[in-house]
């Protein structure tokens, strides 16, 4: 799962130069109690963070990902983060939501012009 930390209406650390070779996702399920809708990802943007948190800003890279048995493989429904997937070496394609060319802090609860 990725999110952003916020420190006055400010985004901390956005995710940056990540990349993730050769990996395997497998068996996450939906829980079946209160945090089902929260569950059974194997990769996911937070849309929902908790407080003091916002979604997840910055980008990834994912090369030569296998998943299988999960939910949910892949959601990213936010504007301020990008994953790619490569679909075979030397070839990238995105998947979710395009990255957000605007101002990095617009997702973070707090003050504005202040």
């Amino acid at each position: 799962m990725f999110q952003t930390n916020c420190v006055g209406g400010q985004p901390q650390f956005p995710v940056k130069d990540t990349v993730f070779t050769d990996i395997s996702i497998t068996g996450s399920k939906r829980s079946g109690e209160a945090f089902d809708t929260m569950s059974g990802f194997g990769i996911r943007a937070n849309e929902l963070p908790e407080a003091g948190q916002a979604p997840a800003v910055g980008e990834v890279t994912f090369r030569n990902p296998r998943m299988s048995g999960n939910a949910e493989d892949i959601r990213n429904n936010i504007t301020t983060f990008q994953d790619r997937h490569p679909v075979a070496p030397d070839s990238t394609t995105s998947s979710g939501a395009a990255l957000h060319k605007g101002d990095p802090a617009s997702p973070c609860p707090g003050p504005t012009g202040a």
